[in-house]
């Protein structure tokens, strides 16, 4: 059972691990234009879910510039991505992606209409959550299954020795 608590304990701390390190992460307003350093790597733009909905924009209105062409991918569609960054205790949702290939500095400009007001962007380190969720999920299962089998083990034990202390008779 000890050996099952640690397992688990494991991959509470895997999971945190393989989150977005929040260091890297800017906030700035959209519309709006942020300069940050970007090390090669998939990077996204995060927004606040509020009152059900999430104020996003499409691709064709983000656009990067730096040292080399990145291509900008919306995440909503048929299957949507889930994956969630956590700044300053505030959780953004995941509305587009980007895979930079040279590390360097980098604009990145979202246009759109200032009437409706700003909404904060974070421009931060992409997060698989299901990546983390499938390793996380094997991780908990093991050690129910070890946790399980040394429950079993001290059954049996119990019994053969309860049976080892029986009187011939």
């Amino acid at each position: 059972m000890v050996l099952a608590a640690l397992v688990i304990a494991a991959a509470l701390v895997w999971w945190k691990l393989l989150g977005a390190h929040t260091g890297e992460a800017e906030v700035f307003e959209m519309p709006g234009a942020v300069s940050k350093e970007l090390g090669a790597g998939e990077w996204a733009l995060y927004s606040e879910e509020v009152g059900g909905s999430q104020r996003v924009a499409n691709e064709d209105e983000i656009t990067v510039e730096g040292p080399a062409d990145v291509a900008v991918a919306g995440t909503s569609g048929f299957v949507s991505d889930l994956s969630e960054i956590d700044v300053d205790g505030t959780t953004y949702d995941v509305f587009a992606r980007m895979r930079i290939d040279e590390a360097g500095t980098y604009v990145v400009t979202i246009a759109g209409d200032t009437t409706a007001g700003t909404t904060p962007v974070v421009l931060g380190p992409y997060t698989d959550s299901d990546g983390r969720s499938l390793v996380t999920g094997v991780v908990v299962v093991l050690a129910v299954l070890l946790g399980g089998l040394g429950l079993l083990v001290l059954v049996v034990g119990l019994v053969l020795r309860a049976r080892g202390r029986r009187t011939p008779g």
